[in-house]
């Protein structure tokens, strides 16, 4: 992996075979993520804006991982998926790494979104589920699994890294608002992640850092 650290990889080395495990994620994803957020976006409308956003994002995402599947010699992007070698190390990466990422942010409460925090209309277990695990598979299925990974793959480890965590900080800027310090964090978080993910060409660090940190953040805001 040094070797790419500022050159390219060759195509498809962060690409993952498409396995049983990868076909069930694609499957649950759906049930999971893409019919909840389609329920929500119709349902409760201080969080259909953003339900719906990132009910598109998760589409796009999906739309990605099955042309890219389909045709991989001929599609220039990269997917990255689960792989189960070294699975143990890959999420205690993850954990380190979210937990890490919390003392970055001053006030961790403060990394739920007041979109989804004042919402009214939401149990606290909806607002577990969709930042916890909602937005949190979207971002991951766009930002690790293609993006970093496409970037990683053409330009390198570190200018894929630092692009991928440039427009990630940038999405939740935009989307968000959020204060430097918060910023910062994610800039952070998915900068490593992103590079962790490369190591064990796997999207499970970044995800499981993803859980820890957004859970954590619920925690302290006092739904969880």
């Amino acid at each position: 992996m040094l070797e790419y650290l500022f050159k390219p990889m060759p195509d498809g080395y962060l690409s993952s075979r498409w396995d049983n495990t990868t076909a069930l994620i694609h499957v649950s994803f759906f049930f999971t993520v893409t019919l909840p957020l389609l329920w929500i976006s119709v349902n409760i409308d201080e969080l259909s804006r953003v339900a719906m956003l990132y009910l598109m994002m998760g589409v796009w995402g999906e739309i990605i991982a099955i042309t890219e599947r389909l045709s991989p010699e001929k599609i220039p992007w990269s997917y990255l998926a689960v792989r189960r070698e070294k699975f143990l190390y890959q999420t205690l990466s993850g954990i380190a790494l979210g937990i890490a990422v919390t003392f970055i942010g001053a006030d961790i409460s403060s990394f739920v979104p007041f979109t989804i925090a004042s919402a009214t209309q939401a149990s606290n277990l909806l607002k577990i589920y969709l930042w916890a695990y909602g937005f949190m598979a979207v971002e991951e299925s766009l930002f690790s699994q293609w993006l970093a990974a496409t970037l990683c793959e053409k330009t390198g480890l570190i200018p894929g890294a630092t692009i991928t965590a440039l427009v990630f900080s940038v999405f939740h800027w935009s989307l968000y608002g959020w204060n430097t310090q918060i910023l910062i964090s994610l800039f952070v978080f998915r900068f490593l992640g992103s590079i962790a993910n490369a190591a064990y060409r796997s999207m499970v660090p970044s995800a499981t850092a993803h859980v820890i940190i957004n859970l954590l953040a619920l925690k302290a805001l006092g739904v969880l």
